[in-house]
């Protein structure tokens, strides 16, 4: 099907003479590209921390505060002050061991992840960073670990290891890292 219109080939006004036929001689083997095939991207809402079966808040327990924009995250235990999680946003405290997920499928990032923090505790480090990137590379262009790390680290198994954690800021990584605050070694 040929969608050409008669006046393509027509030179933009105010031309010349000799640009006009100049212009004439450049276009006339010209043909339009096909029409490109029409992409519908589905509407997301905002990532919000929706708990899984496996990781809901025990009885008697309170849940975290999360707070997910779709960009950046945070979340706190119950208890901690809001004071601790504004501190480790704006990464205040030392960061002593970092944990690079880039690459990583969830399953990967799981073991990696649990491996990661049961050493930190075991050494007593306070401050961790986890870098898993902000899915820039991603076919749908969501960040998928990041939301995992979010729900992993507010898991159930991990509320007396876990006191709170924040997407750390632009020098750390910004939204493409999350920094955690681990309880004290008992």
């Amino acid at each position: 099907m040929d969608r050409r219109r008669e006046d393509d080939d027509a030179p933009p006004p105010g031309l010349s003479p000799e640009d006009a036929h100049a212009w004439a001689e450049e276009v006339a083997g010209v043909r339009p590209l096909p029409p490109a095939p029409r992409v519908v991207q589905p509407a997301r809402a905002p990532a919000t921390a929706t708990p899984r079966a496996s990781d809901a808040t025990p009885a008697g327990a309170e849940p975290w505060d999360i707070e997910d924009d779709g960009t950046r995250h945070q979340g706190r235990a119950p208890g901690v002050a809001g004071r601790l999680l504004r501190r480790l946003a704006r990464g205040e405290f030392p960061v002593e061991a970092r944990c690079d997920l880039h690459g990583m499928t969830r399953a990967e990032a799981d073991a990696a992840l649990e491996r990661f923090l049961r050493e930190a505790l075991a050494a007593g480090r306070r401050t961790v960073l986890v870098i898993h990137g902000r899915g820039a590379h991603a076919p749908d262009g969501r960040a998928v670990l990041r939301a995992f790390v979010r729900d992993w680290l507010s898991a159930s198994a991990r509320r007396g290891s876990v006191l709170a954690f924040s997407s750390a800021p632009p020098r750390l990584g910004g939204p493409g890292a999350t920094l955690v605050r681990l309880r004290r070694r008992r």
